[in-house]
């Protein structure tokens, strides 16, 4: 992304260079602290949520589970700077006369994923913060010792765990209509409805993390205390929540058929590539819709 976007919109460099390369070693200082804790010490045991109480220091005491909370403060904090210099970069260094509707697919799709980014890894980095003090100072914001709400955990860390799933496939989506594109020989088919469908998913996935409730014995810490049983969950709330989790998937299809008409549709008689070329990548879209 770093390097694509700024070709794509016709810009010299990021916006802040500097803060590109001291992204970039955060982001690696800590794969390189998960890659160190495989071989020094033991790495946590906990999952990848790490829920308390069993992320605590009376259940989780080895260094493993500091090396997994330090590696993802270090990368998280490089991924949240990251964000902002593209953002910045995609909204005010395009070149003259490209409008934000004249931008490729795949800015489009950057642009969206770290506006993501941007809005869920500062919750990850202040959820990590409130954890290292449970641990170490001997705080109480997970556990139920003097107050304390583990649901409050589960809410935080999941409003940065839902969209960080669709951090990792938008720019996918990105490129592969890029490819289709590119290698039918044709313009984007239905460019604007693929960047409306973009924009809806973008603004859905960071509203639906509380489906990840559903199976729960608690509704989220945000309920008034006399309905925190799922059986008083506010029957309209529950029928809003999984509304919002069926149509944040309905966009996708659209996307889709608009690469399957580009592939079907494509001018390959005088090129390089053929048709079985561009249908790599919408044999690999297609089935997960």
């Amino acid at each position: 992304m770093n390097y694509i976007v700024p070709l794509q919109i016709g810009a010299r460099d990021v916006a802040f260079p500097f803060l590109n390369n001291f992204s970039f070693w955060m982001t690696t200082g800590g794969a390189v602290l998960v890659m160190i804790s495989l071989f020094i010490g033991e790495f946590s045991t906990t999952g990848w949520l790490a829920y308390p109480p069993l992320s605590g220091i009376e259940h989780s005491p080895s260094v493993g589970m500091d090396y997994y909370i330090w590696a993802l403060q270090v990368a998280g904090v490089g991924t949240t700077l990251s964000g902002i210099n593209l953002i910045v970069t995609i909204v005010k260094m395009r070149a003259p006369g490209m409008g934000m509707m004249k931008m490729p697919i795949f800015t489009w799709t950057s642009l969206c994923t770290n506006t993501l980014i941007v809005a869920s890894f500062p919750v990850l980095t202040a959820v990590l913060a409130l954890l290292t003090l449970d641990r170490y100072v001997g705080t109480n914001f997970f556990t139920n010792d003097l107050g304390g709400n583990p649901m409050m955990y589960v809410n935080l860390i999941w409003i940065w765990g839902h969209p960080e799933v669709y951090i990792l496939i938008l720019p996918l989506f990105g490129v592969f209509s890029e490819i289709v594109s590119t290698y039918s020989g044709k313009r984007l088919f239905g460019y604007a409805s693929m960047v409306y469908a973009t924009v809806v998913i973008t603004i859905l996935s960071y509203l639906v993390w509380l489906h990840h409730f559903f199976t729960m014995a608690r509704a989220p810490v945000s309920i008034p205390s006399s309905a925190l049983h799922h059986d008083h969950f506010d029957p309209d709330r529950r029928q809003a929540l999984q509304l919002a989790v069926h149509y944040v998937s309905r966009p996708d299809p659209l996307r889709c058929s608009h690469d399957v008409d580009n592939w079907l549709h494509g001018d390959f008689r005088h090129r390089r590539y053929d048709r079985r070329d561009a249908g790599h990548p919408v044999g690999r879209l297609c089935p997960a819709q």
